[in-house]
């Protein structure tokens, strides 16, 4: 038997095989390969996060392998982490045992996840309100509309509140939708430590320029802000060449020559935000431009309408 997990090789093979001989044909296969091996010792093995132990028929006994480095340390009930995370946590490691294990280690690997649990500061109340409910399967007759929403995590108490009262609104005035609510937390170490972008440096945004005599513009960017601003802004331009302008920026400053610096003639007034995918952040950035333009209406917005004559048959 072979089975493969990315680079990881699993194969049971009989006892006349030579392992250094297939190890050695594997490593052949390419320059670049070189696998290592491990046997079964003392009747057991490990193969990813699954223990294997030979029975006496010869039938493989299924538990979950740790490494032993593991601590049992999971997030601390008493942490500012959301409830439902720790809910998802004791569901998901409950999952991975009975998926894993075979019927008579499933209940001594529950009993040493409700210990390491307890070590973390989990209620046994809440422990065992979990596994039973991630050992009872979910009926589900009518398939719902999941809706998403993102809220600030402002505490266990508050988060609960919020979570109870928002569900029982949406199941009474929208009942075939399946609220979940994700909190968040923004004050995170990352972002206290991180220093700021330039702003030359900027990419998903929409931007502004105001000329030293007032006229202005607004456009959005994909792209590196820098290079958008070089192309509104050219080399040349700051030279005092005079070439063709690809840009109305660019034109006007041709035409009145005037001289805007880059840094304080341009500025990001709003940037999409980078945890959603990169269609929806650019529908975002022309939404947002096309209102910026509708609100501020900048002089050197032109809109352009191309118009081509038609030739009818009878004309």
């Amino acid at each position: 038997m072979y089975k493969r997990y990315i680079d990881d090789t699993f194969i049971v093979c009989d006892e006349n095989t030579s392992t250094a001989e297939l190890l050695g044909i594997f490593n052949g296969s390419h320059p670049s390969l070189l696998f290592t091996v491990e046997e079964e010792s003392n009747s057991s093995f490990h193969f990813l996060d699954v223990k294997l132990d030979r029975r006496e028929n010869g039938t493989l006994l299924r538990s979950i392998y740790r490494k032993p480095t593991f601590t049992g340390q999971y997030t601390n009930f008493n942490s500012w982490v959301p409830l439902g995370r720790k809910r998802n946590l004791i569901h998901s490691l409950c999952s991975r045992i009975r998926k894993i294990c075979s019927a008579e280690t499933i209940d001594r690997e529950l009993d040493n996840l409700r210990s390491n649990l307890l070590n973390n500061g989990y209620p046994t109340r809440f422990i065992e309100r979990n596994i039973k409910k991630e050992s009872t399967p979910r009926q589900i007759t009518v398939p719902k509309k999941k809706l998403f929403m993102s809220l600030a995590f402002k505490g266990d108490t508050i988060s609960e509140l919020i979570k109870n009262r928002l569900s029982k609104c949406i199941k009474r005035t929208f009942p075939a939708a399946d609220l979940h609510l994700v909190f968040t937390s923004r004050n995170m170490i990352r972002q206290c430590v991180k220093d700021r972008l330039p702003l030359l440096s900027t990419s998903m945004c929409i931007y502004s320029f105001t000329c030293s005599c007032g006229a202005d513009y607004i456009g959005r960017c994909k792209r590196n802000l820098r290079k958008r601003v070089a192309e509104h802004y050219p080399v040349w331009l700051m030279k005092g060449e005079r070439r063709t302008a690809k840009s109305s920026i660019c034109d006007h400053l041709l035409e009145s020559g005037h001289l805007a610096p880059r840094d304080s003639s341009f500025k990001v007034i709003y940037m999409a935000k980078s945890n959603r995918s990169k269609s929806l952040r650019f529908l975002h950035l022309c939404i947002a431009e096309a209102l910026a333009i509708h609100e501020q209406k900048p002089k050197l917005c032109v809109q352009k309408r191309f118009v081509k004559p038609l030739s009818l048959p009878w004309s």
